[in-house]
């Protein structure tokens, strides 16, 4: 048998491999653009995810769904819908939508653009004649554009944390992205509103004043009154008409604290204790005054906000009670020792552009704790002396204090304190005004 095949020329097999490579070639480099292409359009998808809300309402479905109590008594649906027009400040008719069946859900079509609308729902019955209207119901479709805060600092400092210790106007400027005007009325479908949220308190929310916003709606300047400015760490957001908000993360955060988040006050002094009532101590002492005494004292302010201190604090203060007449003498010892919940307003003075100096606390305080008669003995003629008189006896208290600073340490403190002290068969009460000096640490 004859043999049918031929080897071809080397010239001719050496044409047909060029024409294979440059067939694969061709294969390979669209194949590769393909690729890359298709990583394009994924790239391109990640980074537009967050802006769905700029693509045309026709891409959505718009579901309208009601409740019907008797639907077996309903053979189909009419939809009513009105646009509010803005120039003519009134409701225009544009679509009405009839269902096939009692179903209660329809699917608008076409779909509605952003805007302020009200719809009524018509029922017919089984005969096909209109049996009920509703009432006409509001319906609003908002623009969505989802803030972005990317920076929040102090009009003075520049930063986003701010010591009440110093001056501070109140006025932050924010920067971001789609940061919109306030809404002008109830029928604005497209704006921002902002304000400070608490960290880790989702109901907390304070409301700023809107300075000025930029044209571009990536600047926003702010102002919030003193009272505003308590110590924390809040979040600055950015809400927009549709509900979304911007991210809380570290980028939106504002924290507002002392530099010194405890204080320690400790002061000494001369105090003259007098007696109110009742009349025990004045018939046996003859004395309702008493100058010989001293007042210690110490107090702790562990919680700070812009509307005042709070603290613990102990008080103690020692009398030396004497007297002589021509039958006896008499001397002993009077302790008071309390314990104290202290409230401090503190006072500012402004010093310069960014700094203010504390000048002043006034204090409130008051609480519980006992007064001890200690070593009470009468001297008699012929060198007769009674027993030791010791006893104690629960007491409580009400205080205000002046503390003037000379320092950001030292300070001066004028102090009156209302004692009352539950002592059997007698009811003591008294006054002891003091003048001491402190040092706070």
């Amino acid at each position: 048998m004859a043999n049918r095949f031929k080897m071809l020329p080397a010239a001719n097999i050496k044409k047909l491999a060029l024409i294979l490579f440059f067939v694969l070639f061709v294969f390979a480099v669209v194949s590769a653009q393909d690729v890359n292409a298709e990583a394009e359009d994924s790239l391109t998808a990640e980074e537009n995810k967050e802006q769905v809300e700029d693509l045309p309402v026709e891409n959505f479905w718009q579901t309208l769904e009601w409740n019907e109590e008797n639907p077996e008594n309903v053979l189909c649906y009419q939809i009513e819908i009105e646009k509010y027009n803005s120039k003519a400040k009134d409701y225009e008719s544009i679509l009405s939508i009839k269902t096939e069946n009692n179903s209660t859900s329809i699917k608008i079509e076409p779909a509605l653009s952003c805007g302020v609308y009200r719809y009524k729902i018509i029922s017919y019955d089984l005969l096909g004649l209109d049996a009920v209207e509703s009432d006409w119901n509001e319906l609003v479709i908002y623009k969505a554009f989802k803030p972005e805060i990317k920076g929040v600092s102090a009009n003075v400092n520049y930063s986003s944390t701010i010591y009440l210790e110093e001056y501070n106007d109140g006025i932050f400027n924010i920067a971001g992205k789609n940061l919109f005007e306030l809404p002008e009325d109830d029928k604005d479908i497209s704006y921002t509103t902002y304000y400070l949220r608490k960290r880790g308190k989702k109901s907390s929310e304070t409301v700023p004043l809107v300075m000025e916003i930029s044209p571009d709606h990536k600047k926003v300047k702010i102002k919030l009154e003193e009272k505003q400015m308590d110590t924390g760490s809040y979040y600055f957001v950015a809400k927009d008409a549709s509900g979304l908000e911007s991210d809380l993360d570290s980028d939106a955060s504002l924290v507002i604290k002392y530099k010194k988040m405890f204080d320690l006050n400790v002061s000494a002094g001369y105090s003259v204790p007098y007696i109110l009532y009742d009349s025990t101590l004045p018939d046996y002492l003859d004395k309702k005054m008493w100058p010989f005494s001293a007042t210690a004292k110490a107090t702790f302010i562990f919680s700070k906000h812009i509307w005042g201190y709070f603290g613990l604090g102990v008080e103690g203060n020692y009398t030396r009670m004497k007297a002589s007449f021509e039958t006896y003498d008499i001397e002993g010892n009077m302790i008071t020792a309390l314990g104290n919940f202290c409230y401090q307003l503190p006072v500012y003075k402004r010093v310069s552009a960014t700094q203010k100096k504390h000048i002043m606390n006034i204090e409130l305080h008051g609480g519980a704790g006992l007064v001890n008669f200690k070593d009470y003995v009468f001297y008699f003629p012929n060198d007769i002396e009674s027993d030791p008189l010791n006893s104690s006896s629960v007491a409580v208290d009400a205080g205000i204090a002046i503390q003037y600073f000379f320092t950001s340490r030292l300070y001066t403190e004028l102090q009156a304190d209302f004692v009352h002290a539950f002592v059997k068969d007698m009811s003591l009460g008294m006054v002891i005004p003091t003048f001491s000096i402190g040092w706070q640490f």
